[in-house]
Order: C-alpha cells, then sequence, then structure tokens
C-alpha cells in the first residue's frame, strides 16, 4: 500500500475489517461521539455488480466542534466529520484517518488547538482500533 504519512495516519490491524469496524463503533458510542453514517463500499459494489475488498468507512463527529472550524471558513465543511476508513489490502486490514493539522494552512484556520485535539483523538481511535487484544477477533 501506497501510504503519504505527511497526509495518512494508517495502522495494520490483524483482525478482520467488520471487527475492526464493530469495535469503533462500539468505542464511538462508549464515548458519546456520535456515528453520522457508515459506508460500506464492499456491499455497495456489489449492488451495481462489482467486486472489491472490504472496505468500511464510519464517519463521526462532535457538532459543536467542528461548527466552530466552518464559522472560520465553511470550505473546511469538505473534510468534516471526521472519518476512519478500514479495508482489506494484500492479506492484511488497514485502518487509516487523515491528518488533521495540514487542514489549519489549507483553510486559513487559526483553531489550531481545536485540530490538534481532532487529530489526537482520530489517531488514538486508529490505533485502538487497529491494535485491538488479538483474543477479540
Amino acid at each position: 500500500m501506497k501510504e503519504d504519512k505527511a497526509m495518512l495516519f494508517v495502522k495494520k490491524s490483524e483482525c478482520s475489517v467488520k471487527t475492526c469496524a464493530h469495535f469503533l463503533k462500539e468505542v464511538l458510542k462508549k464515548r458519546k461521539i456520535p456515528i453520522f453514517a457508515v459506508y460500506d463500499h464492499g456491499e455497495n459494489a456489489k449492488t451495481v455488480g462489482m467486486e472489491m475488498p472490504e472496505t468500511i468507512v464510519i464517519v463521526f463527529g462532535n457538532p459543536s466542534i467542528g461548527t466552530k472550524l466552518m464559522l472560520e471558513n465553511a470550505a473546511i465543511a469538505l473534510e468534516l466529520p471526521l472519518k476512519i476508513a478500514i479495508w482489506e489490502e494484500d492479506q492484511h486490514t488497514h485502518v487509516a484517518t487523515n491528518r488533521l493539522l495540514p487542514l489549519a494552512e489549507r483553510y486559513g484556520i487559526c483553531e489550531v488547538e481545536i485540530l490538534q485535539q481532532m487529530e489526537e483523538l482520530v489517531e488514538e481511535l486508529v490505533w485502538l482500533t487497529a491494535m485491538q487484544k488479538r483474543s477479540l477477533c
């Protein structure tokens, strides 16, 4: 997998895509972080007669935080809510998110501390999801 470490935070997991997705959803629920959508691209591909490896994207966030950023520059709405992608590639499961600090420069955001906190959160969620105990897989 080609990975742009400046733009993506990626971890490999020994668990399946579905197990990782289930784990992440449970963590978000326990932390009371709203889940806005779950996209199962593999299942969607089947509806048009195509096949692809399992790929799930979970979309989540906190409107009170994201709104602050959008009030600074509405165009950052293209990046929000937050997303974590989980996919199978080369017989491995990958869990990834976008790095968020580069958004400060791209969108002229002054609230860099908010982006820093959001980046720490999504990276922690990626790490927790990818590194969950093998016994849970």
